[in-house]
């Protein structure tokens, strides 16, 4: 079934270079915006999404809802 997709769940979320706060934001979504997940972070807290730019990021998972989806890869950080 692949890893499924996520979609913003409120008004603005970072998204960033790596999973973490630490890592620099490369672009700001808005909520109803889905992308396509590639993988998580070991602990589950962020996803690695596709694309910005063409260019995947991290989002955190507290800010998306999940479409679909089953085994999902998990990415290291950069």
């Amino acid at each position: 079934t692949g890893a499924g997709r996520v979609v913003v769940n409120t008004p603005l979320v970072n998204g960033r270079e790596g999973p973490g706060v630490d890592y620099p934001i490369v672009e700001i979504v808005e909520r109803g915006q889905e992308f396509d997940v590639i993988g998580a972070s070991e602990s589950g807290e962020w996803w690695n999404v596709c694309c910005i730019n063409d260019k995947p990021f991290w989002i955190v998972d507290e800010y998306v809802d999940t479409i679909g989806g089953g085994n999902v890869a998990v990415v290291p950080p950069p």
